[in-house]
């Protein structure tokens, strides 16, 4: 009779998986992979997410877990997660398993659109720069591939604003108790860089735009709406999109608390960032 492999060798092999829909499908075969699955689960999901990100995919997933209301958890989970950067747990189940693995696939998804969105815009001010100083390094004709480093903080960003979103659900009560307000400086803004601030302001307007079109689209198609100008008698009403993007928060989105974001810095503050960048990418690929 053959000898049984041991389920330890068998964990080992379910581990070089390289995502969760494999080790699902794996685990349904028999039931020695069923009763291995879970073991080899931690690894399997580090092939797929990633060991840069992991922890921040699990912090969005527990910040999903209680109810926000409770601002005693809500403390508890930004001390745990967001003051310090929690390890990843040494064993993760198979449910939390699969919804990690859902959560990155949108996360990717997204983060691919957004870098490619980035990269994009940081070429064409480049371009310009060359065109206006004649001392401007010559830009390469195609953009480069960000690396695996730069693309994970695009989705880390993601996770972030996921948490945040998690945690703070209702924005009317954020526009009007300044308690609030200080609670989510606190335990969530104060936890963060400059620059991770602007990203959540980014990953709002990027997300607003997929649902009610470009901001900047928008407004040059509205002169009324520019800033100090005045509507006259003769002209229309704006548009549904320009109204969504005048009202705070954004309903539309389902992006809480956008009337409390940090403003972004001013012009000068995040040119010396982008000066400290020695690739000199934009302030998505900076930390």
């Amino acid at each position: 009779m053959t000898p049984l492999i041991p389920d330890e060798i068998w964990i080992a092999i379910l581990s070089y998986l390289p995502d969760f829909n494999c080790l699902r499908n794996t685990a349904l075969v028999s039931l020695i992979h069923l009763r291995c699955a879970p073991s080899a689960c931690r690894q399997v999901l580090l092939n797929e997410v990633g060991h840069r990100t992991l922890s921040d995919a699990i912090a969005a997933l527990e910040s999903s877990k209680f109810d926000p209301r409770d601002l005693n958890l809500v403390a508890n989970f930004s001390d745990e997660y967001l003051k310090r950067r929690a390890p990843i747990p040494p064993k993760i189940s198979l449910a939390d398993g699969a919804a990690l693995s859902e959560l990155h696939k949108c996360v990717g998804h997204l983060g691919s659109k957004f870098q490619d969105l980035a990269l994009q815009s940081l070429v064409q001010e480049q371009r310009g720069l060359a065109n206006y100083m004649h001392n401007w390094p010559e830009v390469s004709a195609t953009i480069e591939k960000p690396s695996a480093a730069e693309a994970a903080r695009f989705q880390r960003a993601l996770y972030r604003f996921e948490v945040y979103c998690n945690l703070f659900k209702d924005p009317e009560v954020v526009r009007f108790n300044l308690d609030v307000v200080n609670f989510q400086r606190a335990h969530f803004f104060d936890c963060l860089s400059p620059w991770e601030i602007e990203q959540l302001v980014a990953i709002r307007d990027l997300l607003a735009a997929v649902v009610i079109g470009p901001r900047g689209v928008l407004d040059a198609s509205d002169p009324a709406s520019q800033p100090g100008a005045q509507r006259l008698p003769h002209q229309s009403e704006p548009s549904a999109a320009t109204v969504l993007w005048s009202q705070v928060p954004l309903q539309s989105v389902q992006i809480a608390g956008y009337a409390i974001l940090p403003a972004p810095l001013e012009p000068s503050a995040a040119a010396a960032l982008r000066q400290l960048q020695p690739s000199g990418r934009d302030l998505l690929l900076a930390y």
